[in-house]
């Protein structure tokens, strides 16, 4: 229940004629937060209906009080439209809707990397279509879409890695006698989350050349794994699975990988397929920058024949099964 701030007579939208209707107007709390000064009386709705006012027009944002009410539950505040006639309310209620529009391009470029790496029709469209089931996923969620957004301010490269992790862990998935599309859909969405721990790490070390760090920041950097998992366990609608995804997709079956260095079946199945994904876009990712061309099949076989000791049987034995499949394009 929310704290008693004013008496009820003085919350509600009123005015002198009680027949004038007053059109009230929502705006996203995390929007709210990134503001300075209100920019018309706001208020949070009360299970009753009431409107009990939290800031005057003009005033200070009180970061501390309106988290929290987010603390509680609250991702709304409402102002009457009329307030508002003079404020641009289409970028305060969506500050974040241009990086989701940049977001949704960038896919599509990803997407069409996809095609043109030789995937068929038909698991090209099975992918695009779980890839774009997620990315509203992380829409609708208000926490989870801010969070994001933070994560694309790391860069495009960082983005655009991401994506097509995602895109390709779901063609391998789809390889599998894994058919619950609540399994396709973790997959994805640990994919696409998968450095989102990267966003908590000093500038220095994310911009310096890996293999110039000293052994303690390489030990931060590979801190982004488990940065990533307690971030996104914060969030209460992230399936478990997503989080081993996010905490394991370095771990390699022979051990070699990190944070723990945990081996075969000791790792998260999903993750397994995330990492084994994840490799196979950093491979795609050499090639791309050297001007080499390349195909997903060649990619897939070039992996079985210099990395295959790295992962799970299971799932080198799958590839092996993709390259005679319907997946690829001959």
């Amino acid at each position: 229940m929310f704290p008693k701030l004013e008496s009820p007579a003085h919350t509600k939208f009123v005015t002198s004629e009680p027949k004038t209707k007053i059109t009230v107007k929502s705006l996203k709390m995390d929007a709210v937060l990134k503001l300075e000064t209100a920019p018309s009386n706001l208020y949070i709705k009360l299970p009753d209906g009431r409107f009990l006012i939290v800031l005057r027009a003009g005033n200070r944002i009180d970061h501390d009080r309106l988290n929290k009410y987010a603390g509680r539950g609250v991702t709304t505040l409402y102002s009457s439209e009329q307030d508002l006639v003079d404020v641009d309310v289409s970028d305060v209620a969506d500050p974040d809707k241009a990086k989701i529009e940049a977001l949704e391009k960038l896919s599509d470029a990803v997407f069409d990397e996809l095609r043109v790496l030789g995937v068929t029709e038909k698991s090209f469209n099975h992918a695009k279509a779980i890839g774009k089931a997620v990315r509203n996923l992380l829409e609708r969620d208000p926490v989870l879409s801010s969070a994001f957004a933070k994560f694309q301010d790391l860069g495009r490269e960082d983005t655009r890695h991401s994506l097509m992790v995602s895109a390709l862990s779901t063609v391998l998935v789809s390889s599998m006698d894994w058919v619950k599309p609540a399994t396709h859909e973790n997959v994805a969405m640990g994919a696409l989350l998968h450095d989102f721990g990267l966003f908590t790490m000093p500038t220095e070390i994310l911009s310096a050349d890996p293999s110039t760090l000293s052994v303690v920041d390489r030990k931060i950097l590979e801190g982004h794994a488990e940065n990533g998992r307690a971030l996104l366990a914060q969030v209460k609608t992230i399936p478990e699975d997503v989080m081993m995804i996010v905490a394991q997709h370095h771990e390699r079956s022979d051990g070699s990988g990190y944070p723990l260095g945990l081996k075969d079946f000791y790792i998260h199945p999903l993750a397994r397929v995330v990492g084994l994904a994840n490799e196979l876009v950093e491979n795609y990712e050499t090639d791309r920058k050297a001007g080499r061309r390349t195909s997903l099949r060649l990619l897939i076989e070039g992996l079985i024949g210099a990395q295959a000791s790295k992962f799970n049987r299971d799932l080198i034995k799958s590839l092996r099964s993709m390259l005679e499949s319907d997946i690829l394009a001959k």
